[in-house]
């Protein structure tokens, strides 16, 4: 006897704040469900009106969700949309399981930084609004997903969320993310950046967890040995004071083929953050052939693999050791290099879609 089809919805709230990574995580998981759909499921996704994102007419239903604040779209309307379309299971991918969503639940859990406020990761009421939630989230979803293993310990020693009520599901990271191959694209973002002609790149928000501070001082002890700028990207905040100008550059937000450029160009990408739930700029960095400075803490060695020179991020020493090494041993850049695409390739598949589905099937 044929298996029945089950009605299953994706909650896809956060493509309305299309750029930030959650919504990259959320795009790509769909993106790789839609082009390899389990038969068992019938899909529906749950789309803020107006979404700037695709992923209509690919062969899942779509769901409107109206245009409103963020916990009025989870807690409102949510669940009175899975109600009325019947779902069976829905998957939530950003730690929250709405109040009143009377479906079978899988939840995806990014991190627990809310749970670590020697961080300072997120904003006071966002901190105390998403550690309810969590909690909540921990105790009553019937599957948790994390992005991660070392986010699975996590939720188990701070949530005491038994083993087998929670799944490691790496994200899947864009295909885009690659080698460039035009000499002519790199010599536009050169050009249009104004950058220099050597230089490390950070690529992210500037936040205490980052610990973009130890890395602007870990530069700054090698600076006049070196050639290189320090380049930084991203809007989520300003450089301390002092910093800039000192051969250092923030561009601000650049595109995502600006971004493949940026990589193709750096001597090095550095990344030493305090703490992830997964790491997406590593494993980005690594497909388009930047050696990696990474830190040796958090998930970091999980998502990196062999493939990065690992240092303590707390020691500013071993930073700056780690920057010079890069800039200045062509055979361990090169080695690192090779690795990182091997690397790459295990977050560029869409098996990670195929295990999601198979729990909203179970679940």
């Amino acid at each position: 006897m044929a298996e029945s089809v089950k009605r299953v919805g994706l909650y896809c709230r956060a493509l309305d704040r299309w750029g930030k990574g959650t919504s990259e995580y959320v795009f790509e998981t769909v993106r790789a469900i839609l082009e390899e759909p389990d038969p068992r499921l019938e899909l529906h996704i749950l789309l803020p009106e107006g979404a700037a994102c695709p992923l209509d007419g690919r062969g899942a239903r779509i769901i409107t969700l109206p245009a409103t604040h963020r916990v009025v779209q989870d807690h409102w309307h949510a669940p009175r949309l899975i109600e009325k379309h019947r779902l069976e299971t829905v998957w939530f991918p950003k730690n929250v399981l709405p109040f009143g969503a009377r479906c079978r639940s899988v939840v995806s859990f990014l991190d627990l930084a809310y749970f670590m406020p020697h961080y300072k990761a997120y904003g006071v009421l966002d901190t105390v609004y998403m550690t309810r939630m969590m909690r909540r989230s921990a105790s009553r979803a019937d599957h948790l997903v994390a992005i991660s293993e070392r986010t699975r310990q996590d939720t188990i020693e701070l949530l005491g969320v038994s083993g087998d009520r929670i799944s490691t599901v790496y994200p899947v990271v864009s295909s885009r993310y690659r080698p460039v191959s035009d000499p002519g694209m790199l010599e536009d973002v050169q050009r249009r950046y104004n950058l220099p002609g050597r230089f490390f790149l950070y690529a992210g928000n500037v936040s205490r967890r980052k610990n973009i501070g130890r890395l602007f001082e870990a530069f700054s002890k090698i600076a006049d040995a070196l050639p290189h700028y320090l380049v930084v990207t991203g809007t989520d905040g300003l450089l301390p004071s002092g910093v800039a100008g000192r051969r250092v550059m923030q561009l601000g937000k650049v595109a995502a083929d600006d971004l493949r450029a940026l990589y193709a160009l750096t001597d090095a990408y550095c990344h030493v953050s305090l703490y992830e739930g997964f790491g997406f700029t590593v494993v980005e960095a690594q497909a388009c052939g930047a050696p990696v400075l990474n830190s040796n803490t958090s998930c970091m060695p999980e998502i990196g693999g062999d493939a990065c020179l690992y240092v303590d991020p707390y020691d500013v020493d071993a930073i700056a050791e780690g920057m010079f090494r890069l800039a200045n041993d062509p055979e361990i850049a090169e080695n690192l290099r090779q690795k990182g695409f091997a690397n790459a390739r295990r977050f560029q598949s869409n098996a990670p879609a195929h295990q999601l589905q198979d729990l909203l099937w179970r679940f």
